[in-house]
């Protein structure tokens, strides 16, 4: 699934993961770009496997 699907289907959890991770990062001597995108990736990821457990986890 791209990236803009999972966002739009999930988009409390994509805000709270990158939330997250850009505020763990925001302490360490990386760029402001790095940060942004590890988060981005993060988020992918979490509700990618999030939407995977939904699909084997559906009734029927």
């Amino acid at each position: 699934m791209r990236a803009t699907t999972l966002k739009k289907k999930y988009p409390e959890m994509w805000r709270a993961v990158e939330d997250q991770v850009v505020r763990d990062l925001s302490d360490m001597p990386i760029a402001a770009s790095i940060r942004e995108r590890t988060a981005h990736n993060a988020a992918f990821v979490a509700c990618s496997e999030h939407h995977k457990a939904m699909k084997e986890h559906k009734p029927g």
